[in-house]
């Protein structure tokens, strides 16, 4: 037997108890497609295409599985829907820089640690998984950014308009504690907003074109902005 079939056979238990268990895991699958279909049959075919292609692999439970997997990863429908979420989550999170490659990359070694996971016991379609745990990762990778301060100080060096003049002539440790804080904790999520595409270069009238508000509400927020930077300069030197 192969490593995979013993691992397989350990998870799953005695053969009346798998195949038990499997089957409960089946009939819940039906009901949530027959739910899905109603509302989104678009949905409910792209799930049920994946899964006969998953099948029809997985009856070949030996070592050349892991082989026959390759196939799935490149699947017409596997394919589009991750070029299709690298396309989205690059252009609604362009500020943040980072590129339809880097998502499509992180999306396609998700996709295939999902695959090598999946069996027939799982309660939930193999596209569904694939679906989740790709949002889940894009999520990580925004997340990964705006934890990371290095990156927060950089933007914040690419200023455009209108912040020059409130740059402290100071140290760049400094500097970027000053930056840190004011990025990640003290802005409203408007006022993040602004100070992003402001870091991308935009001008306040593109800024406002991209976030859909009045111009007057991107001015605001950059006089928010000034002044809690002011804010955070007087305290940081005592001044």
């Amino acid at each position: 037997m192969s490593t995979r079939l013993e691992k397989m056979s350990k998870r799953l238990g005695k053969s009346g108890q798998r195949e038990t268990v499997i089957s409960l895991r089946q009939a819940e699958k039906k009901e949530w497609i027959k739910r899905i279909r109603f509302n989104n049959k678009k949905l409910a075919d792209e799930v049920l295409i994946v899964e006969k292609k998953w099948a029809k692999l997985a009856y070949e439970l030996d070592d050349r599985f892991r082989d026959k997997k390759r196939d799935l990863i490149t699947y017409p429908i596997v394919r589009n829907l991750l070029e299709r979420e690298a396309d989205r989550w690059s252009r609604t999170y362009r500020n943040k820089r980072l590129t339809r490659e880097d998502f499509l990359s992180k999306f396609y070694e998700t996709a295939w640690l999902t695959i090598e996971k999946y069996s027939w016991i799982h309660s939930t379609y193999l596209y569904i998984q694939i679906r989740t745990a790709i949002k889940s990762c894009a999520k990580d990778m925004l997340r990964a950014i705006d934890c990371n301060s290095r990156y927060a100080f950089h933007s914040s060096l690419s200023l455009a308009e209108g912040f020059e003049d409130f740059y402290p002539d100071a140290s760049g440790d400094l500097e970027d504690v000053v930056m840190e804080r004011i990025f990640q904790e003290n802005l409203s999520t408007q006022d993040k907003g602004v100070w992003r595409a402001l870091c991308e270069g935009q001008s306040q009238r593109e800024t406002a074109k991209e976030l859909g508000k009045h111009r007057k509400t991107v001015s605001n927020s950059v006089a928010r902005i000034k002044n809690k930077y002011n804010e955070f300069y007087k305290g940081m030197y005592g001044a």
